[in-house]
């Protein structure tokens, strides 16, 4: 299976622990700073808690992600995993979630409602930095309209 990140949710969509809203605010107005003062780490989502939220919505993971471009493959990252074809989980040697990437490209009812339920779980905000847009991540609805650009 193959997953595409094209270049735009590559780095510019994130999720984030709601303690970075002021900083996202700023961010937005003079973008000076790349890391948010809490990763997504701090929230400690464990490999094993990320499976059992997202799982029910998207699918069963596929261990081990291929990173690369339209030119060539790059590393195999072994301590990572996709869901369905919009979601990939990175995390550390503690199995702790450091990174969360994922598509819009097809905003399905599976992957707002899988964001949706790891809002629930944990206090996270879904920022986008082109259009400057952050919601809490908690809310189907509230999630899908941060994700639709009409």
């Amino acid at each position: 299976m193959s997953i595409w990140l094209h270049e735009d949710d590559w780095g510019m969509r994130a999720l984030l622990p709601v303690s970075a809203l002021q900083w996202c605010s700023v961010q937005f107005r003079s973008r000076t700073e790349w890391d948010p003062p809490e990763p997504l780490s701090s929230l400690g989502i464990g490999v094993v808690q990320l499976h059992a939220i997202v799982g029910p919505h998207l699918g069963a993971e596929t261990q081990g992600v291929t990173t690369g471009t339209t030119s060539g493959k790059a590393d195999v990252i072994g301590n990572a995993a996709a869901y369905g074809e919009d979601l990939i989980a990175v995390w550390n040697e503690s199995k702790v979630v450091e990174e969360l990437f994922f598509s819009i490209a097809r905003p399905e009812t599976s992957m707002i409602e899988a964001l949706a339920a790891l809002g629930r779980a944990h206090p996270l905000l879904y920022v986008d930095w082109a259009w400057k847009r952050v919601a809490r991540l908690d809310d189907p609805p509230i999630v899908r309209a941060a994700m639709t650009y009409s």
